[in-house]
């Protein structure tokens, strides 16, 4: 039985993604991002532990790793904050004929300097210790285990606390309490869900809404088709319908010593096309249009600060990504990849801010900014809320060193940012020039290294170019550095 462990290095951030608007301890976008970075790195570790074979058809995988993390960042008033994190996870995996169990225990451990918690919290225990845990049943592997054939059609069930990525990920990207399940019949897949977000795991986008940090409650209903037909393609239609359940839905604002009673409340529903697949042998493409509408509660104060009454309006929202990845014949001995992806999200003129309630949209106007607790890859250092934005992004990637002895299997890659206001009259999430559109460049560098088949090393590193639309003084170049041994055995 070999267990396996991955052991990830150091991170830091410097300077602070932010602005005098929402300084570190009041909204978590910086630290947001950096736990996006962490578990993406994270989930590509997860596979690959040998198998344990119980009889002929069960096998047991388990193991861990443990994420040591430094942040260094400056926040809005350019004092720097410091962050030590220790982060272990243990997992185990069993499958039986067609049925599956995952369970995941986490321990996640914050050591700030004092005075310096993104929260207020100072250092703490994260909750929860269990963050994954599900069960899985397909029918087609049952079938297959018992008569050797596989079956053209098939029912498959999960539920459990799960990772839940919808469509692309733009309108939901999360950890849920869910129940999933799917029946492919005559080349169509018919996928349903019900889904709860867990109070501790997820940031609202509303970050002036009480307990966005520490107790989002929104529940999830959707639909998915997918027609299976075709060889090269699978095209897909969705809706789904997002219920906000917070019970923290109201609260007095102070503001320069005036009040400004604020109630919150903000229902969703999300119907999406795409279809991804095979243009070539070497090109590949992802696309995704989403029209968002629903029912969301106008800001509380106007532009000029005065207190307003709060109306429920209608929401018509908009968000699209089209991608496309060649993968050149001449350029496999060496994995040469390139990427090109374009994302849109709509954003709204009268608004403060584009995700809050509170300087939210307007009392008698519909809203028009795209808002949902999904996940847009806009680089590692600057990560605004996705909404409002127009984002161009080109990458390049190879393992130039192939047969080259240790350096074999060194991944080298770049991607590259134009960031824009989609209205440039619009806010996003934080402090712009209003009548500027453009936000700035980013460069993303990377280094993924398997130095040896139980050693590998991965590095990151950003550097946010501001642009015309970022006001005096949060206009300074920023970065962001990582950097990941991880050991397996």
């Amino acid at each position: 039985m070999r267990v396996r462990w991955v052991v990830m290095g150091l991170v830091a951030s410097m300077p602070a993604v932010g602005s005098a608007q929402r300084a570190l301890g009041q909204d978590p976008q910086t630290f947001e991002r950096l736990e996006r970075t962490l578990q993406d790195i994270e989930r590509s570790r997860q596979v690959g532990a040998a198998d344990l074979e119980i009889g002929e058809s069960g096998r047991l995988l388990f193991g861990g790793y443990t994420t040591f993390g430094f942040v260094a960042s400056d926040d809005a008033t350019s004092s720097t904050r410091i962050l030590r994190q220790s982060d272990t996870k243990l997992w185990a995996d069993f499958t039986m004929a067609g049925h599956e169990v995952y369970g995941r225990l986490r321990f996640n451990y914050l050591d700030f300097n004092t005075g310096d918690s993104f929260d207020g919290r100072g250092d703490n225990l994260d909750e929860p210790i269990g963050d994954r845990y599900w069960y899985r049943f397909d029918y087609r592997t049952a079938h297959m285990a018992d008569t050797g054939e596989r079956s053209r059609d098939n029912v498959w069930f999960q539920a459990g606390r799960q990772f839940i990525n919808w469509g692309t990920g733009l309108v939901l990207s999360e950890d849920l309490y869910a129940a999933k399940a799917a029946m492919e019949l005559h080349n169509v897949e018919v996928m349903g869900l019900i889904g709860l977000t867990p109070s501790t795991a997820p940031v609202d986008f509303d970050s002036s809404r009480p307990g966005f940090d520490t107790d989002v409650d929104r529940r999830y209903m959707g639909l998915m088709f997918t027609y299976t037909g075709f060889d090269k393609h699978r095209p897909y239609f969705f809706f789904l319908d997002q219920q906000d359940q917070n019970d923290r839905d109201r609260q007095t604002v102070l503001l320069l010593g005036t009040p400004y009673p604020t109630r919150y409340h903000y229902d969703s529903r999300y119907l999406g096309v795409g279809s991804s697949g095979e243009l070539t042998t070497e090109l590949y493409y992802q696309t995704e249009f989403i029209y968002e509408y629903g029912r969301s509660l106008s800001s509380s104060i106007s532009p000029v600060l005065a207190p307003l009454a709060q109306t429920e309006e209608s929401i018509s929202a908009w968000a699209a990504t089209a991608r496309m990845i060649y993968s050149p014949r001449w350029g496999r001995p060496n994995g040469v990849r390139l990427d090109w992806e374009v994302m849109a999200a709509s954003g709204d003129s009268d608004r403060q801010h584009t995700s809050n309630t509170f300087g939210g949209n307007q009392s008698g106007t519909k809203d028009h900014a795209f808002n949902a607790l999904g996940y847009a890859n806009t680089g590692l250092v600057l990560g605004p809320n996705f909404s409002n934005l127009l984002t161009l992004r080109m990458g390049a990637s190879a393992t130039p060193w192939r047969g080259q002895g240790i350096f074999d299997k060194m991944r080298v890659g770049v991607d590259g940012y134009l960031l824009h206001k989609l209205d440039s009259n619009a806010p996003v999430s934080f402090t712009t020039t209003g009548g500027e559109r453009f936000l700035g460049a980013e460069f993303d560098f990377f280094v993924d290294w398997q130095i040896y088949s139980d050693l590998s090393l991965d590095v990151r590193y950003g550097l946010f170019i501001p642009g015309d639309a970022m006001p005096a003084g949060n206009d300074d170049t920023r970065h962001f550095f990582y950097a990941g041994l991880n050991y397996a055995f």
